[in-house]
């Protein structure tokens, strides 16, 4: 005879999955403690909460940081909060997404907030303050910790995804900013100063990534040890040493050419490479070029043909030690040799990694 299953804990098991169920998965700010807000009351929270986050301009960026000693993107827009609101958001980006409320561009107001994707997801976020202009702690950049960035930036531009509202919106007379940085509604005087007077009501355009901002050309020097697994041989089987210029004004893809020295035992070769190359802002890079062979102990051709070169690298993040920008660097690429003596046959072990350091600096 089969057991039966006792009712009660069926019962319960189902009643818990019901609550969790009905539990709201983000908390709406037009139910929550804000919604009860007049206008009037709105908009003085909607000023001391942006008046809180201009108050920690030029604050270091610190990942996970949430005071003046060092805060990031998420910490201080909770940081405002807590002083402002008297409330404690979510802390991080994507639980900061999920409790606000989207809005359309037209209907955006200073002290809405502004989310971006800046890694493959939503990863940044910074408070709108009016005049295309937002308060927010970058990581990257020529300028880090909180600043003020305009959304017509390329960058910003480029990785911003929408705006989303915490608190009621201030209609039918927005919030506006006057051409010396303060907000007031509008037929009304100023409110406050967000410290950015000497700015124009109309940002200028930066067309080109953050990090470069400013300058015009980065310049590469390389040094790389050559390996690969060919067999019972060591790995190592030459080196390089290299320098690139690569064009950052105006572009947010980075074009270069590059030349150098080459020494490769596998193929007896001592060459000097030329190649073009195009560099994302991720450090990843395709080129394509020639070289100038000076010896070739495999009877391999001396001419100058193309492509002789191919290959694709990547070059991680940069850390700076006194005017250089130090990165690590690896390349898959494969060089084609002719034989000399025919022209149709390819010398061997075209194939080839290259590992080592990267040296940079800006003009």
């Amino acid at each position: 005879m089969k057991k039966k299953l006792h009712p009660q804990p069926v019962f319960f098991i189902f009643f818990f999955i019901s609550l969790l169920l009905a539990t709201p998965s983000r908390l709406s700010p037009q139910s929550s403690e804000f919604s009860h807000l007049n206008q009037a009351e709105a908009q003085r929270k909607r000023e001391a909460f942006m008046k809180a986050a201009l108050a920690y301009q030029g604050t270091p960026y610190i990942r996970g940081g949430n005071s003046k000693a060092g805060i990031d993107c998420s910490g201080l827009v909770c940081r405002a909060g807590e002083e402002a609101l008297d409330v404690k958001l979510p802390r991080t980006v994507l639980s900061l997404e999920q409790y606000a409320e989207k809005i359309p561009e037209s209907e955006r107001e200073p002290g809405d907030l502004v989310f971006f994707n800046t890694t493959g997801r939503i990863s940044h976020v910074g408070i709108y303050i009016g005049n295309g202009e937002f308060v927010h702690s970058a990581s990257d950049g020529p300028k880090t910790g909180v600043i003020i960035s305009n959304l017509s930036e390329n960058y910003w531009n480029r990785t911003y995804r929408f705006s989303a509202r915490i608190l009621p919106a201030v209609e039918p007379e927005r919030l506006v900013q006057s051409s010396d940085g303060s907000f007031h509604k509008r037929g009304s005087p100023a409110l406050i100063d967000t410290g950015s007077s000497s700015r124009s009501s109309s940002s200028k355009t930066t067309k080109t990534h953050p990090a470069y901002d400013g300058k015009t050309f980065r310049f590469d020097v390389r040094g790389t040890a050559l390996w690969d697994f060919t067999g019972d041989r060591i790995p190592v089987r030459g080196a390089t040493a290299s320098a690139t210029a690569h064009w950052v004004k105006g572009v947010h893809f980075f074009p270069g050419i590059t030349t150098g020295f080459t020494w490769d035992s596998r193929q007896e070769i001592i060459s000097m490479p030329f190649y073009v190359s195009l560099t994302s802002p991720g450090g990843f890079s395709f080129f394509l070029g020639a070289q100038l062979i000076f010896y070739s102990g495999q009877e391999g051709s001396k001419d100058f043909f193309f492509p002789g070169i191919i290959g694709a690298s990547w070059t991680s993040k940069a850390k700076t030690v006194g005017p250089l920008n130090i990165a690590f660097y690896q390349s898959m690429e494969y060089i084609i040799i002719p034989e000399e003596t025919d022209k149709s046959e390819k010398l061997p072990h075209g194939f080839r990694l290259a590992t080592g350091l990267t040296f940079s600096f800006l003009k």
